[in-house]
């Protein structure tokens, strides 16, 4: 017998109360949890040792302490448009190239290249000896 829409209803709404009954045990164990609890308490010891007050903040109660203070932000001149339009906001990386990098290619290439006939030779005397014919 199939599943009938009563069943995938039934379904739905059994997985529906399991997401929600773990979300509020996720919850729970954030809000309980000790690592949380210390960590508010080693940053309230280094504000009070640093001579700093903060008041507590209205309507967050998450568990997690704030340890530092907002980033101080300075206004920056927008970068120059370059040539094509775009506007880079990150610094220009530039490319490290090894100082033997050039040669190593030349090798490579070399290399291949005799690879290539070494294989071409070998065709080349198996054909012409009738171990191999094409």
């Amino acid at each position: 017998m199939g599943i009938t829409q009563l069943d995938m209803i039934r379904r739905q709404a059994e997985a529906a109360v399991q997401r929600q009954v773990s979300g509020e045990m996720a919850r729970l164990r954030r809000n309980t949890s000790l690592v949380a609890e210390l960590s508010s308490l080693a940053a309230r010891a280094v504000r009070a040792a640093a001579g700093h007050s903060r008041p507590p903040q209205e309507g967050r109660n998450t568990g997690r302490a704030l340890d530092s203070a907002p980033p101080q932000v300075q206004a920056a001149q927008p970068p120059a448009p370059c040539a094509d339009g775009y506007r880079r906001v990150s610094p220009v990386q530039m490319l490290y190239t090894p100082p033997d990098y050039q040669r190593r290619l030349v090798k490579k290439g070399i290399g291949i290249a005799l690879a290539a006939l070494l294989g071409l030779g070998i065709l080349w005397v198996l054909v012409r000896y009738s171990i191999l014919s094409l």
